[in-house]
């Protein structure tokens, strides 16, 4: 692997706890976003004229999303980003010392479609996709999803996760996981 000897790959664990050093920020991240998050903020502020004209032709995941975010104030989504710079710094700052954090890309095996066909289903398996992803966006990280394949399944998906700015050194690491996994 890339880097100095003092330099490691962070492996995610299934149960967080106190040592995940670059982990403690989540709690950070859910605070910040209390009040709403960013993709449908920016999402309702675009489309919300189109929404009250033509919202029946929405998807209606998508719509309910956006209007979700219809009371978030100019002040709130401010502070967000505000707040979410600050986080994308200290996150920054504590990723110095790792190459790359790896875990699941998502915390379910792919759902079979039958499964998301409602909005329900959908919502219910969405729920359990997201999470693994959403703060490598929240943090402005770069990210690389590698397939695994499963003997008499579909293939999942180990993320290599590293600093905002680091995607060519990303690259190369998966390269060389992706490597291992041949052998």
């Amino acid at each position: 692997m890339p880097g100095s000897p003092q330099r490691q790959l962070f492996f995610v664990r299934a149960k967080r706890g106190s040592n995940d050093e670059p982990f403690g920020l989540l709690d950070e991240m859910a605070t910040a976003n209390r009040r709403g998050t960013i993709a449908p903020t920016e999402g309702y502020a675009i489309h919300r004229e189109l929404l009250e004209k033509r919202g029946q032709d929405y998807d209606p995941v998508v719509r309910a999303r956006f209007e979700e975010a219809r009371n978030v104030s100019a002040a709130d989504y401010i502070a967000l980003m505000r707040e979410r710079a600050r986080l994308i710094r200290a996150m920054d700052t504590r990723l110095e010392d790792i190459d790359a954090i790896v875990l699941p890309t998502v915390k379910i095996l792919p759902p079979k479609i039958s499964e998301v066909m409602t909005v329900e289903g959908f919502l219910a398996k969405n729920a359990l996709v997201g999470p693994n992803t959403n703060w490598v966006n929240f943090f402005d990280l770069c990210a690389i999803s590698l397939p695994l394949p499963r003997e008499g399944g579909l293939p999942v998906g180990l993320m290599l996760v590293a600093r905002n700015g680091h995607d060519h050194r990303l690259f190369r690491i998966a390269a060389a996981v992706e490597q291992l996994f041949a052998a």
